[in-house]
Parts: structure tokens; C-alpha cells; sequence
């Protein structure tokens, strides 16, 4: 009998003879499987990288936000407190206690802020005469007691370091690190002369990302530190990024070529 005309199945057709209908779609059930694993696997990612970063600025700014809070609640406590009526006086009683509830609704976000117009005027008040004063007093005390004094020295040592531009040299530098044909970004502490070289030296920091809490320190020539003009701030945001935000100018780089 002739079959012109009629199809024929090839061995790799999906209904060909050798495959049965049930192989061929457990196949595609399978392959569709994977894809969506594939594409789950992939959006969750992306979703996890963009989440991270906000949830992680929302948790430093959070637990900011509460230690303020916590350091002003007495304050705001004691004033709410403060505002009770006597018995018997001509004051308006119930608008007082209504101004109270409203104060115990807002009672963090007014304990953050007096916090903070605290530190205002304590950094303003620093800066007079008798705010030094006080403040030498207050050193004074610290140095008396010897767990305190350790902590408050360094802090404050390393706090003021920064603040102050080391001399003849700029504040963010790279350094011949590990290796020599690797270059690592560091912070300037200080300088100083070697007598024993002759040199001039310089004490470096380089924190370690992502968090930048700890580091590395090392004392290396001045003459052998590639300055750069970033600005700290650049320079941190540098290592916390791994490398992928870069600073505002790349002529520090440059120089390496």
C-alpha cells in the first residue's frame, strides 16, 4: 500500500514511536520546572541585593534613632511629670492632660530631638571659653579612672587625629600593600621622624571592608606613600563598596599605569 503524502515520524520527533506521550511531557514538565527555578533563583537574588543595603542603612539608622530616644526619655518623662495640676487650681485641667497624652504619643521623636539640640549646644559650647574649660575639667576626671581612661584616650586621640590634617601629606593614600605590585587604600594617622633612618614616617590605617571597624596598620616611609586627593569620606565608601563606588576623581589611579 502506497504512503506518499502521509507523515512519518523521525526518531527525534517528540511523538516518534521510540518516545511514548508520556516521556515527552514529563520532559517539558521538567524543563519548565528548571526555568522557574532558574528565574526564582535569579529575581530572589536581585530582590536580596537591592534589600539589603536599605535594610541594613534602616538598621543603623534605627538603632541610632533609639539610643537617642532612650538618652532624652528621662528628660521628656520629667517634664511631662512636671506639668501636673495641683487640686484646687485655676488652671485648665483637662487641656493640660490633653497636652500630656499628646506629649506621651510624640515621647521618642521629642526625646531624639532634645538629644540632639544637646549636642548642638555642646559642640557650640566647646568652642568658648568656658566650654574648653569644662571640658579640660571633665578630661581631668577621666584620667583619674583607669578602665576609663584607656577607652576615652584612644577615642578621643583617634577622633581628633582625624579631624586634623596630617602635614605635608594628604589624609588618604594608597600604599604598596600586600605586595609590591599591589596598591591598598589607607588613612594617614601621623608622622613622624625616624632619627634611626633619618626618614620621614607615617603611621597608616587601612580598614577592611565592609564594615571598616577593623584594619590594618602599618608604618611605612613617607616618601614612598601615592597621595590622592579623596576625601575620607570617598575613601571609605571606596572599601565599604569592595571597590565599586568610585571616588570623584580617579587621578590616583591613573598614576599606577
Amino acid at each position: 500500500m502506497a504512503t506518499e503524502g502521509l507523515p512519518t515520524s523521525s526518531p527525534s520527533s517528540p511523538l516518534s514511536p521510540d518516545r511514548s506521550f508520556a516521556q515527552f511531557v514529563n520532559s517539558a514538565v521538567t524543563k519548565h520546572r528548571r526555568s522557574f527555578a532558574a528565574d526564582f533563583r535569579t529575581n530572589f537574588l536581585a530582590g536580596l541585593f537591592v534589600l539589603i543595603p536599605i535594610a541594613f542603612t534602616a538598621w543603623v539608622m534605627h538603632a541610632i534613632y533609639s539610643w537617642f530616644s532612650d538618652l532624652g526619655q528621662p528628660i521628656v518623662a520629667s517634664a511631662i511629670r512636671s506639668m501636673s495640676v495641683a487640686p484646687g487650681s485655676i488652671v485648665d485641667i483637662e487641656r493640660v492632660q490633653r497636652v500630656q497624652r499628646v506629649l506621651e504619643v510624640f515621647k521618642d521623636i521629642l526625646s531624639f530631638a532634645v538629644v540632639v539640640i544637646l549636642i548642638y549646644l555642646l559642640g557650640w559650647a566647646t568652642t568658648k571659653v568656658v566650654g574648653k574649660r569644662l571640658l579640660g575639667g571633665f578630661d581631668g576626671l577621666i584620667q583619674r579612672i583607669p578602665l576609663a581612661k584607656g577607652i576615652y584616650g584612644t577615642l578621643k586621640q583617634l577622633l581628633s587625629t582625624f579631624q586634623q590634617k596630617p602635614e605635608g601629606i594628604e589624609r588618604v593614600v594608597l600604599i604598596a600593600y600586600p605586595s609590591a605590585s599591589v596598591r591598598s587604600v589607607g588613612l594617614v594617622t601621623r608622622t613622624y621622624r625616624d632619627e634611626a633612618q633619618g626618614r620621614e614616617m607615617a603611621s597608616v590605617y587601612m580598614p577592611i571592608a565592609p564594615f571598616l571597624t577593623s584594619g590594618n596598620v602599618a608604618v611605612v616611609p613617607v616618601d614612598e606613600l601615592m597621595s590622592t586627593d579623596w576625601s575620607v569620606d570617598e575613601a571609605l565608601k571606596f572599601i565599604a563598596s569592595g571597590g565599586s563606588v568610585s571616588p570623584r576623581s580617579g587621578a590616583a589611579l591613573e598614576n599606577l599605569s
